[in-house]
């Protein structure tokens, strides 16, 4: 039996962004007061790859796609919560989590890496 590809509506091999195979996708990342912790993911794709990068900033089970807004941001400010920042490279992923607050915190980190689409 001959399968048309032609007649299917969407073909997988094609056209979406296949996201890199990985079992896990987070990490949870544990930082001392007032420290910093960086972890780093292998991707090994060997080009810049499109990513997307969330974390439960807050531990009140809200996911957030970058740093929470900050009363009064504009000029200096100390947050009260902890903040992430992330890169990529042609081999890894970096992700660094700080924790301005006065006591320990842990914080899970999720993170997709795509095949393609770069």
């Amino acid at each position: 039996m001959t399968v048309d590809l032609s007649k299917l509506q969407f073909y997988s091999g094609v056209n979406y962004m296949k996201r890199e195979d990985r079992n896990v996708r987070y990490q949870d990342v544990t930082m001392a007061a007032y420290g910093s912790q960086t972890i780093s993911v292998n991707h090994g794709l060997g080009h810049i790859p499109e990513v997307d990068v969330q974390a439960e900033l807050t531990q009140d089970g809200m996911i957030w796609t970058g740093n929470l807004p900050e009363p009064g941001m504009e000029g200096f400010y100390t947050p009260s919560w902890p903040q992430i920042t992330w890169w990529v490279g042609t081999a890894d992923l970096t992700i660094t989590v700080s924790n301005p607050t006065g006591s320990s915190a842990t914080v899970r980190v999720y993170y997709l890496i795509f095949k393609d689409y770069a």
